[in-house]
């Protein structure tokens, strides 16, 4: 899926290889009256697609949201383990810094991701900064997981790690003076959403 130059574009393929109208991705997504024209706008490259949206839609099309964004797709070959990181382990990034709670933990990533990339688990304070839309249902929760690339450079609609005072919040790039803000740790490129067990 690599070869597919635009996330609209595989967003399109995705959704015609589940079966599915537009009218009906953007209603499973809870999109509301207009989900097919935000389909639409999407897949027209009208729309950008966020992080956001994308582990959104990823679920109902049965893929990890980085397929829509960068085209990758699960390659055992490829596949790495990557740490889970501690609140203190990503305020110090890069320097290392043990920490118990965290000590060999790791997840499975077939995302080809740079030096430094870590997983880390959101809390509601991690999320506090985020705007009503980007947290709850279609957005960030606390105990989602979030894979964090240092080495990929932060695009404006990016979501981004950051240091916060002595502490970090996941910020969403709304311009170009936080495109290159200082306190950035690395970008947001998966999302993993947690899903309560009833």
């Amino acid at each position: 899926m690599t070869n597919i130059q635009t996330a609209g574009a595989r967003l399109k393929l995705l959704r015609e290889q589940k079966g599915l109208s537009q009218t009906e991705l953007g209603a499973q997504a809870g999109f509301g009256a207009k989900a097919a024209s935000r389909i639409s706008n999407y897949e027209n490259n009208t729309r950008q697609i966020s992080a956001e949206i994308a582990s959104l839609l990823a679920p109902i099309l049965d893929v990890e949201s980085s397929v829509i964004l960068y085209g990758h797709t699960l390659n055992m070959k490829t596949c790495q383990r990557l740490p889970l990181f501690s609140e203190a382990q990503a305020i110090a990034w890069p320097q290392p810094v043990p920490d118990a709670e965290t000590e060999g933990r790791t997840y499975d990533s077939d995302i080809d991701t740079g030096e430094g990339a870590f997983f880390f688990v959101l809390t509601d304070e991690h999320i506090s900064e985020l705007d009503g839309e980007h947290v709850g249902k279609k957005g960030f929760m606390a105990g989602d997981i979030i894979l964090i690339d240092p080495a990929v450079p932060s695009l404006i609609k990016d979501y981004v790690l950051m240091k916060v005072a002595s502490s970090l919040r996941l910020m969403l790039v709304d311009g170009p003076e936080r495109q290159g803000a200082s306190g950035i740790i690395g970008t947001l490129v998966d999302h993993r959403r947690y899903k309560k067990k009833n």
